[in-house]
């Protein structure tokens, strides 16, 4: 069994029936439950694969103790933009415990989508491509950390700050480039 290691904003006491594997939901969905080292790589992978103009999409806390959530978008990014977003973000992005973000294609509406949780979808009308950029187990029925959760083992989802920015920060200055609302 492989580690599986948190991402800074997730605080959970056992984790040991979680592992890093991905589950083919039908022939055009994935779902992966993956360690914290790997979701980077993989968005970096799996955007370089997406058929321009990509977008990113990003649900943020309406207010630090809300569970509504407001939506925002940067439409029609080049590869190099979405590229750039996460190497420039990516460490606020990967590891808030509070937010969930994502990339996807305006051309054929493949996306892989940053859930709660470490949980990983990622959808594609030809899944095959993006499947094999996943160097973790193919499983039936996985466990997330969502499933372990219970009275005796609750989970904690926090926000980040890295280098005195957060996630406000990321929407303040990509609405300076178009990011907007939904």
């Amino acid at each position: 069994m492989n580690t599986f290691n948190l991402i800074q904003g997730i605080i959970v006491s056992d984790i040991k029936d979680c592992h890093s594997c991905y589950e083919k939901q039908d022939n055009e969905n994935l779902l992966c439950s993956l360690s914290a080292e790997l979701l980077e790589p993989l968005a970096v992978s799996v955007v370089k694969h997406l058929k321009p103009a990509v977008f990113f999409f990003i649900e943020v806390p309406s207010s630090e103790n809300d569970t509504q959530k407001n939506i925002y978008y940067l439409d029609n990014c080049t590869t190099d933009v979405a590229l750039a977003i996460i190497k420039r973000y990516g460490g606020i992005l990967f590891n808030d415990g509070l937010i969930e973000f994502g990339f996807g294609s305006h051309v054929d509406n493949s996306e892989i989508y940053f859930r709660n949780n470490q949980i990983v979808q990622i959808y594609s009308p030809d899944i095959s491509i993006l499947e094999n950029l996943l160097d973790v187990p193919l499983e039936k029925n996985i466990k997330t950390l969502w499933d372990i959760f219970s009275d005796e083992n609750y989970g904690e989802a926090i926000p980040v700050e890295l280098n005195g920015e957060n996630v406000y920060d990321i929407l303040d200055n990509l609405t300076e480039v178009g990011l907007y609302e939904a």
